[in-house]
C-alpha cells in the first residue's frame, strides 16, 4: 500500500460553500496540485505540506487527528466547478487552556490563485461557520501576520478583522535568523471586536463638502497611511522613519484616536464615494486660561490625491469647524497657525488658497532630507477674519 492509498477523507469536515470557493476536507490527489512559491516559502514555512508523498501523507494525518481531537480544523479552499485546490485554511487552537472560545485562523494560498477574491470568501466562511456552530463554542477569532506581509494584512481587513496589537520582533522563522514585528487582529462574534483604541472617538466631528469627508481614523487606513509615508515627496518634507512600515502606520493610527479632546482633532481625509483615505489633517490645541484659543494645523496628502485641491477642500472645512462657536457645535478657536518649509511650495499653496495669511518666518530652523536648513514660513487666520 502506498502513502496515498492509506489517507481517506475525513468524514466529519464540514463543506463550506460559496460563489467564489467551497472549503472542503483534503484528499489525496491533491497533493499533485501544490507548488510554493518564495512568498509562501517565506511568511508560512513550517505549516507548508510536504510535497512528497510521505511528508504529504504526514501533514494531512496531523490534521486529521487535530480534528479528531477537536483541537484545530483544516480545510482546502478548492474552486468549483473543478475542484481542484486553491490553499489552506484552518481554526487552530480550539478549546486552548485559558483560551475557550477563542481560535487562531491560519492560511496560505497558491500562487495562481491570489487575487480572485478566494481567500477573502474563504474567511467569510470560516467566520459564518465557527460563530454559528453551537458545538465549537467560539465567540473569537484571531490571526496573526508578519509586519511585512502587507497583502495579508489588506485581506483581513476586508474580511472585518481589527488590528488589536503589535509584537515587535516576535517572530524569528529560525534560530539566530533575522526578528520581525508580529501583527495581530481579531474579530469577536458580537460585532464588538474593535478596541479601545480602534473605536471611532467621540470629540472628532465629521465633515463633507467638495467631495471629500473628514473622519475620524481606523485601523483599516493603516495600508494607505504606509503608501503615503513611504512616498519619497512626503518623506522629505516630514520627519518620518525610514522606512516606515505597518507598525508605524497602526502606532500613528492609535495616536490619533487616543488624543484627549481639548489637545487634538486628529482628521483621516477620505473621498466621499469611496472612503478612501486619502490624507491626513490635524488640528493641536493651544488652550490656555490667559491665551487666545489656538489650534496649529498640519498635513500630508496621499501621493495618488494631489493636485487636485482635496486639501484646500479639507483645511477650509476644518476653518469653518475651528471657528464657529461650541454653542452651534464648532470647535470655538479664535486663530489657527500652520508653519511650511520655504521651499515646499505645494503646502503653502494649500494655505494661501484656503485662505491663511503669511505673518512671518523662522530663519534656518529646519533642515531637510538633502541636508539643507531651510526657514519656516508662518501662517494664521483669525476668527473675525473669516466671514460665516
Amino acid at each position: 500500500m502506498s502513502p496515498n492509498d492509506a489517507i481517506s477523507e475525513p468524514s466529519d469536515v464540514p463543506v463550506l460553500s460559496g460563489d467564489r470557493v467551497v472549503l472542503r476536507a483534503w484528499r489525496a490527489q491533491d497533493r499533485e496540485h501544490l507548488t510554493f512559491d518564495e512568498p509562501v516559502k517565506a511568511f508560512v514555512g513550517p505549516s507548508l505540506p510536504g510535497t512528497d508523498a510521505d511528508g504529504y501523507a504526514a501533514w494531512l494525518a496531523l490534521q486529521d487527528q487535530e480534528w479528531a481531537d477537536r483541537r484545530a480544523l483544516s480545510w482546502c479552499i478548492a474552486e468549483p466547478g473543478t475542484d481542484l485546490p486553491l490553499g489552506w485554511i484552518c481554526l487552530l487552537g480550539i478549546n486552548q487552556p485559558y483560551q475557550h472560545g477563542s481560535a487562531e485562523v491560519a492560511y496560505w494560498v497558491l500562487p495562481e490563485s491570489r487575487g480572485k477574491g478566494a481567500l477573502g470568501q474563504a474567511l467569510r466562511l470560516v467566520r459564518d461557520y465557527a460563530f454559528g456552530e453551537a458545538e465549537l463554542g467560539l465567540h473569537r477569532l484571531w490571526a496573526m501576520t508578519d509586519h511585512r506581509n502587507l497583502a495579508s494584512q489588506a485581506v483581513l481587513r476586508k474580511a472585518g478583522y481589527v488590528w488589536c496589537g503589535t509584537e515587535r520582533r516576535a517572530m524569528v522563522y529560525e534560530p539566530g535568523g533575522g526578528q520581525y514585528d508580529m501583527v495581530r487582529f481579531e474579530l469577536l462574534a458580537d460585532g464588538a471586536g474593535v478596541p479601545l483604541q480602534g473605536r471611532p472617538y467621540r470629540h472628532v466631528p465629521t465633515l463633507a463638502g467638495s467631495g471629500i469627508r473628514l473622519r475620524p481614523w481606523r485601523h483599516a487606513d493603516a495600508g494607505r497611511v504606509v503608501e503615503a509615508c513611504t512616498d519619497p515627496e512626503t518623506q522629505f518634507w516630514l520627519p518620518l522613519p525610514d522606512p516606515y512600515t505597518v507598525v508605524d502606520a497602526e502606532t500613528y493610527i492609535s495616536d490619533c484616536q487616543q488624543a484627549e479632546p481639548d489637545t487634538r482633532w486628529a482628521f483621516c481625509v477620505a473621498d466621499a464615494d469611496s472612503d478612501e483615505c486619502i490624507g491626513a489633517l490635524d488640528v493641536r490645541m493651544e488652550i490656555h486660561a490667559d491665551t487666545v484659543r489656538t489650534g496649529a494645523v498640519g498635513y500630508w496628502m496621499h501621493p495618488q490625491a494631489r493636485g487636485r485641491g482635496a486639501m484646500t477642500a479639507a483645511l477650509r472645512l476644518v476653518i469653518r469647524h475651528a471657528f464657529t462657536p461650541t454653542r452651534d457645535g464648532g470647535g470655538g478657536l479664535d486663530r489657527l497657525s500652520l508653519l511650511a518649509a520655504d521651499p515646499n511650495a505645494a503646502s503653502r499653496r494649500v494655505a494661501t488658497n484656503a485662505g491663511m495669511q503669511e505673518v512671518g518666518r523662522d530663519r534656518c530652523v529646519v533642515r531637510l532630507r538633502d541636508d539643507r536648513v531651510v526657514d519656516h514660513v508662518r501662517y494664521d487666520l483669525l476668527a473675525h477674519e473669516v466671514r460665516r
